[in-house]
């Protein structure tokens, strides 16, 4: 995951849809992130997975993270 601010941070990607995913971030990263902001992730073993999307942090629980879909392309 790269957050808006350049950070990358290696995440557990554990639920992949058409409008969202659900992650874990590590420990060591559990304040790295707050609702609303917005981040991009790149899949090193499919790299069109995901794409250039960006999507926006809906949901924090503990360590996991729920982000939702923006249909604007990555600026």
């Amino acid at each position: 995951m790269i957050t808006n601010q350049g950070k990358e941070i290696e995440i557990d990607l554990h639920d992949v849809s058409m409008d969202g995913l659900g992650f874990d971030l590590p420990i060591s990263a559990a304040r790295a992130l707050r609702v609303q902001q917005e981040v991009q992730f790149k899949c090193s073993w499919n790299p069109r997975l995901l794409g250039s999307s960006r999507f926006v942090v809906r949901s924090i629980q503990g360590r996991r993270v729920g982000a939702e879909k923006v249909n604007k392309k990555w600026s």
